[in-house]
């Protein structure tokens, strides 16, 4: 049974009115869980660029990633994907934290 979530997309939404044109500094889309999990994708105001949800650092370059002209379905399904990987990756930590304690390895 998939995970239901609920999306924020009113960045996306409002570049795609205005033109694809620059629409303010920064733009974030969203999806939360019911258990209030979020993952988010944070772009420059021209939708270019992938940001830390701070602004402070920068993980692709405005050449690299872009959501410009993305659908909301676009958007829904790359945030359902970055969902799930996030919750595969926390699976796969709590694995390794449990079989490090098992060998009795202790985390510095």
């Amino acid at each position: 049974m998939k995970t239901r979530l609920t999306y924020d997309l009113s960045g996306l939404r409002e570049l795609r009115a205005n033109g694809w044109q620059p629409c303010g500094q920064w733009i974030t889309i969203s999806c939360t869980d019911g258990e209030g999990r979020k993952i988010a994708i944070t772009t420059n105001g021209g939708g270019e660029g992938e940001f830390s949800d701070d602004y402070l650092h920068q993980y692709a370059g405005t050449c690299q990633f872009s959501i410009c002209g993305w659908s909301d379905r676009k958007a829904r399904t790359e945030l359902r994907r970055r969902y799930e990987e996030m919750l595969k990756n926390r699976e796969l930590d709590k694995f390794a934290r449990e079989f490090s304690a098992e060998c009795g390895v202790e985390e510095d």
